[in-house]
């Protein structure tokens, strides 16, 4: 193994320059995310009275009506007239006559 394999001390200009551009910006975005925060918005807050009349007042409640059910029920059909069928017509053929 003469040669075959070359062994390098130092790691060349490339990737130093590489990961030296990489760690920047990973910094430089870490710096801008902590010092950039947005305006938190304001919220309008309403105050308010609710008043209602005592339950006393007001009585027991009424139940409300049962809703009316309709069932519509189709009139029967009459029963279908029965046709008269007159009985099917046979004709007897004719005996053959034969000739002498």
């Amino acid at each position: 193994m003469t040669g075959a394999r070359r062994r390098h001390d130092r790691p060349g200009r490339g990737p130093v320059l590489a990961s030296t551009v990489v760690h920047v910006v990973a910094f430089g975005m870490a710096w801008w995310v902590s010092t950039h925060r947005p305006e938190v918005p304001e919220f309008v807050v309403y105050e308010m009275d609710l008043v209602s009349p005592p339950a006393v007042e007001q009585g027991e409640p009424e139940p409300a009506p049962a809703p009316e059910l309709v069932v519509e029920r189709p009139e029967p059909e009459p029963p279908p007239e029965p046709k008269e069928e007159t009985p099917p017509v046979i004709e007897e053929p004719e005996p053959r006559r034969e000739e002498p």
